[in-house]
């Protein structure tokens, strides 16, 4: 990756509609177009896995999945398969034997989509009537079946009616992970190719969009008066060497408008801090100051401990106070449809704030050194575009000759 002119990864539309295979396979060759401008350290595997520190964690992916994105059930199924394949590998051989390989043998019967409740319902009767008691974690399977696979369920995945009547006749025969591979092939194509480069966008801007406007204007206004100072020299009789002064205004507004442009506000990255988002203001007031470093420790903490694994010592956070760690709600699998964002408390207060509190919002230190080194490079990027154009602009400024009009 170069080290100047850091270019972020594109943003990617969500689908109108169900995704399909044809879609799907988009979504793999975006993934590996979005890879080039996503380093090591912010990857989804390091996301997923919790390598990744704020504004980057796993947590800020999932509310920004539901508060921003709002599509947060491909993450929230994705997890969830994540820790089922490990507690299904973990199984003794009898009981994996109870719930054998789904191998496809052909198309599901019924999968018209005038056809596919019927099948639902029947996926979910039959399933209850064969080896129930028997099979392991038949009666989770069902649940997840109901959250996620079935129409109008409350995390319905956006899978096509193919895919879903192939995932309910899969269900239906074995509770085994390969069971369902349509639907989990769908959501680890669309987190890949679209939320989490979109994610990874997203989090590389340190200011909200009334902070990010107010900088962009201060960047129009001190082009603006570059111009001016030049010009009201130009016309007078002063030296033309004195046109130089000129060139630090322009500079610090086309450096700072570059930078504005990437969604980075300048003022916040000399300090590499980040306005806090509104749905973690309420959070923020909960936890308190106290909780709120304390918890920057614990992260620290359990940074030091993954990096210290290979080696010979280990640290204990488990030892640390309870409020130390915050995890979000949205992780959970099973819980009410994802559009709870529309009624939270935060969403009226926030509408309600005055814009030049909005402007100047409480900011929290960037924890991600991999996210602050992309910062750097953006902002290296706009000083030296403005470097680049202040020159230019002098030297023409200093050659115009005088005007002598006062």
């Amino acid at each position: 990756m170069s080290v100047l002119f850091y270019r972020r990864p594109d943003y990617l539309n969500k689908s109108a509609g169900p995704i399909t295979s044809s879609e799907c396979s988009r979504y793999v060759e975006r993934a590996k177009k979005s890879g080039k401008a996503i380093p090591d350290g912010l990857s989804f595997e390091d996301v997923i896995e919790k390598k990744a520190l704020p504004p980057c964690s796993l947590n800020d992916f999932m509310d920004y999945l539901v508060y921003v994105e709002h599509n947060a059930e491909n993450l929230q199924f994705y997890l969830w398969y994540k820790d089922y394949v490990k507690r299904f590998e973990a199984l003794s051989d009898s009981e994996k034997a109870l719930s054998p390989e789904w191998i496809p043998t052909g198309d599901a019967p019924n999968l018209a989509a005038r056809r596919v409740s019927a099948l639902k319902d029947s996926a979910l009767k039959d399933s209850a009537s064969i080896v129930v008691t028997i099979q392991p974690f038949r009666e989770e399977v069902n649940r997840i079946m109901r959250h996620y696979l079935a129409f109008t369920s409350p995390r319905e995945l956006n899978l096509s009616h193919k895919d879903r009547a192939l995932c309910l006749h899969a269900l239906q025969h074995t509770t085994h992970p390969s069971a369902f591979a349509p639907a989990i092939k769908i959501a680890e194509a669309a987190l890949r190719g679209q939320s989490h480069p979109n994610f990874i966008r997203w989090s590389i801007c340190n200011g909200n969009k009334p902070k990010i406007f107010f900088v962009r204007t201060m960047g129009v206004s001190h082009i603006a008066l570059g111009f001016v100072i030049a010009l009201l020299l130009i016309l007078s009789h002063a030296s033309r060497w004195y046109r130089i002064l000129a060139a630090p205004v322009m500079f610090i507004g086309v450096s700072t408008m570059v930078a504005a442009y990437k969604g980075l506000c300048v003022i916040l990255h000399k300090s590499h801090v980040h306005n806090l988002r509104p749905w973690e203001q309420e959070i923020d007031i909960e936890m308190g100051e106290s909780s709120r470093r304390a918890s920057i420790a614990s992260t620290a903490n359990r940074t030091v401990q993954m990096a210290s694994q290979t080696g010979n010592f280990e640290l204990d956070s488990d030892k640390d106070d309870a409020t130390s760690t915050w995890e979000s709600s949205n992780l959970s699998t099973f819980g009410p449809k994802n559009n709870h964002w529309a009624t939270a408390s935060w969403v009226e207060k926030y509408s309600k704030k005055p814009l030049l509190e909005k402007v100047f919002e409480k900011s929290v230190w960037t924890q991600d050194e991999t996210l602050r080194l992309l910062q750097d490079k953006i902002v290296l990027g706009a000083n030296l575009w403005g470097a680049i154009f202040t020159f230019w602009f002098t030297v023409v400024a200093v050659a115009i000759p005088e005007g002598k009009l006062y």
